[in-house]
């Protein structure tokens, strides 16, 4: 499991079967406004031939200059800096014109687009994101978006906008649990290298709780020799995920007492 291999798992399938995909990735520092839309769209961009692109980006190819400097009819302009900076106006043309875009592409083909990372995504990506969904409910295109729950509270501009695809019929949440103790075991014996016995794998099982992160971060942490036994009594919790923890406490916390 775990929300990038179950997403890149689905979009590997459904390419085979004639879909197009186009992934973008939120970062923790986003470098520039609709980053994960950027990545995607320049990732189609540079693989159509010219002129199928532009009969598809029509007359908004102006405007996505802005937004992708290789479909600027001149000179590249410059980047857009921030939505406060950008007009409302010229704000939505460029969300039409993305949108746009992304319907010409599901027209010729199934498409899946994959937003990995959305809790990492700035305010920006988002407006966009919500505004795609909304006019695009007719078109053969999946939007699939990814983020860890913990790190989305009820404040997070994300749970905002998931809010409001929700009441707009548009969105279907899907939560990954933990693996089972069945897929735990088969877990460790794949990165051992030989079965590991029921009492390792119910142990590595009830302190991961199936996280296939932390199952694999603990088992490089305990090491697997000869003697199980004493593997089980090394189990600990690794300074990997430790760090991981830390972060999503601060992220809830002001302090490192709060936790």
């Amino acid at each position: 499991i775990g929300k990038t291999r179950l997403a890149a798992a689905l979009c590997c399938t459904a390419h085979a079967d004639g879909a197009a995909v186009l992934l973008g990735r939120c970062y923790e520092e986003s470098l520039v406004p609709y980053q994960p839309f950027v990545e995607a769209l320049s990732q189609y961009v540079a693989e159509s031939p010219l002129d199928e692109l532009r009969l598809q980006v029509g007359p908004h190819r102006a405007t996505l200059g802005r937004l992708l400097p290789e479909l600027a009819a001149q000179a590249p302009q410059p980047s857009i800096s921030s939505t406060i900076e950008y007009p409302e106006r010229e704000r939505y043309r460029l969300f039409d014109a993305v949108a746009s875009l992304l319907r010409e592409v599901a027209d010729a083909r199934p498409l899946i687009l994959v937003l990995d990372d959305l809790h990492w995504a700035d305010a920006a990506t988002l407006l966009l994101l919500r505004h795609v969904a909304r006019s695009s409910d007719e078109t053969r295109m999946l939007i699939l978006g990814t983020y860890r729950e913990t790190e989305v509270d009820e404040a997070h501009p994300l749970a905002q906008a998931l809010a409001e695809l929700r009441r707009a019929r548009v969105l279907v949440s899907l939560r990954i649990g933990g693996l089972g103790d069945d897929d735990v075991a088969k877990l460790i014996s794949t990165r051992a290298g030989r079965e590991a016995p029921a009492p390792f794998a119910r142990s590595i099982r009830d302190r991961t709780e199936g996280n296939p992160f932390f199952v694999e971060e603990v088992l490089r942490d305990v090491g697997v020799g000869d003697d199980w036994s004493a593997a089980i009594a090394r189990i600990g919790v690794p300074e990997t995920v430790k760090d991981l923890l830390l972060r999503a406490c601060a992220d809830w916390t002001t302090t490192a007492d709060g936790c």
